[in-house]
């Protein structure tokens, strides 16, 4: 009866409470400061503690219920989307990608050859991890079943994903931006110095150049009319 009564306020929290947290977040600043996103990743921390009370809600319910809404949720993004800046995005986009492909290969292949000397089936939850690092949860879960890594290694995968995916997201979202923000004005502004001395040299080269050939061309128009003139004379 309680898992029951547990399932069903995990339903309607899904539905109410991210609208209920940016409603906190516009009415008050200090909440405003923190964001909408991270309260919503404390609240679902807070439902993933449930479970440790010995009573639980229906996480295959509410799995399922976040899959569609995730699903609706991307034709949404994609509409705000504007395709002509998908041209110049499209490079540095396939850039990131092959590069995440090729760390998660790299590490997972790396921790298989470490672990596998104290744990059992780490070659499965290498390829495991390769899927979720690649693709997201839904791959882990079918690479893990068609591998038959068993639902206890699957379930462990999963829950050391959140928890270590959730502080990952709670530094990017909170943190990590004004980190990476000073790093890269501070390339930027080296990048744009040099930039500019280049320029500035170009220029003051660019400007000499036409000068010099002014001149060349005005020494041969003198000596042009000179000539034309001795020319006169000598007729005369």
């Amino acid at each position: 009866m309680i898992d029951t009564v547990l399932t069903v306020i995990a339903v309607i929290a899904i539905f109410t409470l991210p609208i209920f947290i940016v409603w906190l977040t516009r009415k008050f600043k200090l909440l405003g400061a923190v964001g909408a996103i991270v309260i919503c990743y404390l609240v679902g921390f807070a439902f993933s503690a449930i479970g440790l009370s010995g009573h639980d809600y229906d996480k295959g319910l509410t799995t399922t219920i976040a899959y569609v809404l995730v699903a609706l949720s991307i034709p949404l993004v994609l509409f705000s989307i504007n395709l002509k800046s998908v041209k110049t995005l499209a490079k540095g986009t396939v850039i990131g990608y092959s590069l995440c492909i090729v760390s998660a290969v790299i590490v997972a292949v790396a921790m298989f050859f470490i672990t596998r000397l104290f744990m059992e089936g780490t070659d499965k939850l290498a390829a495991m991890t390769i899927g979720l690092y690649t693709g997201g949860t839904p791959n882990l879960n079918a690479i893990g079943i068609s591998l038959k890594a068993g639902s206890e290694n699957i379930s462990a995968a999963n829950l050391s994903d959140s928890i270590v995916g959730g502080l990952y997201f709670l530094l990017i979202i909170s943190v990590m931006p004004k980190v990476y923000g000073a790093i890269l004005k501070r390339r930027e502004k080296r990048v744009g110095g040099k930039k500019g001395a280049r320029n500035a040299a170009v220029s003051d080269s660019g400007a000499g150049a036409p000068g010099a050939a002014q001149t060349q061309k005005r020494k041969k128009n003198i000596n042009k009319k000179n000539n034309e003139n001795t020319m006169k004379i000598k007729r005369k």
